[in-house]
């Protein structure tokens, strides 16, 4: 119960989880599934299976890497890499969309402030706005982990 303890405190301070107030209710209320690192410590997972059988897949296709590379424009000499560290929590959830993520624990419950690994769309709405991002930049191009060239 200490490790836990320690996960969510450190998840309080970064600002990924808050905690929901006493004598709240909760529509959505998910189960935590607790697994060991190697290190020693915790992995704090929500079970958010149930929430997502509601969720609204955005449909937009990604590029493959053929289709990448034939769009850099001639004569273009200079690559670079970005690594997104934690993405997904860079993503702030709108209120309504944070009551969706209740998830409770032996001390109190809680829910994401950001966005969640977990949740099916996650990948979608990180990689459309990551996207979205660096497709506007002037001449410049972006592959995707799976669509690498």
């Amino acid at each position: 119960m200490e490790k836990l303890i320690i996960e969510l405190e450190l998840q309080l301070s970064l600002g990924l989880i808050e905690q929901v107030p006493t004598g709240k209710k909760s529509n959505w209320l998910h189960p935590i599934i607790v697994a060991p690192k190697k290190d020693d410590s915790i992995q704090l997972c929500i079970d958010l299976r149930m929430l997502n059988k509601y969720v609204k897949r955005a449909e937009k296709p990604k590029h493959s890497p053929w289709e990448v590379v034939q769009t850099i424009p001639t004569g273009c000499k200079h690559f670079t890499t970005f690594n997104a560290f934690k993405g997904y929590h860079q993503v702030e959830l709108d209120p309504e969309s944070r009551k969706l993520t209740t998830f409770h624990t032996p001390f109190s419950m809680y829910r994401y402030v950001r966005l969640a690994m977990g949740i099916s769309s996650t990948g979608d709405v990180f990689t459309m706005r990551y996207s979205d991002t660096f497709n506007n930049m002037i001449k410049g191009r972006r592959c995707t982990e799976d669509t690498l060239l």
